[in-house]
């Protein structure tokens, strides 16, 4: 896996400085030690003068700014909660 983390910052750091940036969404990575310790091998993986490693909370004005760049936020908090729910939504 650190291989993968590593190779994949390497290829990163050949694009534009300013667009190199993972994003972490779904999950509060930050909220336990495990999530921190995570974020912190990935930002050093990533070679942090040039790739940034971000997870900001979905529900807060960044997390939603970063979900716009790929789902739309209404649909993708509808997803989520049929994810997490126990009602069966077959049609």
């Amino acid at each position: 896996m650190r291989s993968f983390w590593n190779t994949l910052g390497t290829y990163m750091t050949k694009l534009d400085i300013d667009q190199t940036k993972i994003h972490i969404i779904g999950n509060n990575v930050t909220g336990n030690k495990k999530g921190e310790s995570l974020m912190n091998f990935l930002s050093k993986a990533m070679r942090p003068s040039k790739v940034k490693v971000e997870s900001p909370l979905e529900l807060g004005q960044a997390g939603r700014e970063m979900l716009a760049l790929y789902f739309e936020y209404d649909k993708y908090r509808l997803w989520k909660s049929r994810m997490h729910s126990k009602i069966s939504f077959k049609l």
